[in-house]
């Protein structure tokens, strides 16, 4: 019971990425999606609300893949924003390729719970002083300094080491099949203040016709500054940089389509932040399992 319930979690879209269970050899798993954010309140680096003078929108097109190198002790992947598009409404706006991380995973434990050690590392592919959009853009007074507001990436390699654990449980006496999963992290920063990363998920799927090809999760992700409040410039509101806090619980819903062909939507808010725009992420996209 136990084997068929993972198999059927490997094979949803978005439950499956980033988690405590590794890919066997020459099997992974790929997903696109589209995350848009819009709001004209901002946590601050006090962790007050306050108002913005207008509305900042960010919507990004992001990737996420990994695929399985040796069975069980190791797993690569790759995750970033292909595509992202800052705007504080009448003021101006940038765009560009945003950051990617690469990472790899190696399954130490894998009963009774598995246990998962990896790393990741954030290049600094995004732009963190981009120019103002349009031709004209650069002679409009304060254009530049708005746009410097609007990064697309941080600017800064970032290496995270990693551990999550997760089970699964259900679907035998109890109708209703579960996987949890736990983990934590510590970001290093090559310039800048580290900070403490922690997250936790629990799957909800009730295996009969038709509802067996869906996972409601909610899950609560985390990131814990360490750097010195009174060292931070005023807030921005894109989430990138140092200084950057928050606790997000995340509601998602993940279906299987076809085969490895999926579809999955999550909606995301934020509470204890700092540094963030202070409004709900709302994501769609596709993936697929092979």
């Amino acid at each position: 019971m136990r084997a068929l319930l993972i198999a059927t979690l490997m094979a949803l879209p978005g439950v499956a990425a980033a988690q405590a269970w590794t890919r066997d050899a020459g099997h992974g798993y790929v997903n696109t999606s589209l995350t848009h954010i819009s709001g004209d309140r901002l946590y601050d680096k006090d962790g007050e609300t306050r108002d913005l003078p207008t509305t900042y929108t960010q919507t990004s097109v992001g990737v996420y893949g990994e695929v399985g190198v040796v069975e069980r002790w190791l797993t690569l992947s790759l995750d970033g924003e292909l595509y992202r598009h800052n705007e504080l409404e009448d003021q101006g706006a940038t765009q560009g390729l945003g950051d990617l991380r690469v990472g790899a995973w190696s399954g130490v434990v894998v009963a009774p719970v598995r246990v998962t050690f990896g790393a990741t590392v954030k290049l600094p592919t995004g732009d963190p002083s981009p120019d103002p959009e349009g031709v004209d853009a650069v002679d409009r007074p304060g254009a530049r300094l708005i746009a410097r507001s609007l990064p697309t990436g941080e600017g800064a390699v970032v290496v995270e080491p990693a551990v999550r654990l997760g089970t699964t449980f259900g679907g035998g006496a109890w109708p209703l099949r579960h996987f949890f999963e736990a983990g934590a992290g510590y970001q290093a920063r090559v310039d800048g203040a580290d900070a403490v990363t922690w997250r936790a998920k629990i799957g909800v799927q009730w295996p009969i016709f038709v509802l067996d090809r869906v996972w409601f999760v909610f899950a609560v992700d985390a990131q814990h500054s360490l750097a010195d409040d009174d060292d931070l410039l005023n807030a921005t509101a894109t989430g990138l940089g140092e200084g950057v806090t928050y606790v997000s619980p995340v509601y998602q819903l993940h279906v299987r389509v076809w085969e490895g062909l999926g579809v999955f939507g999550s909606y995301a808010g934020a509470f204890q932040a700092k540094r963030i725009i202070a409004a709900p992420s709302k994501q769609v996209g596709l993936s697929y399992d092979f």
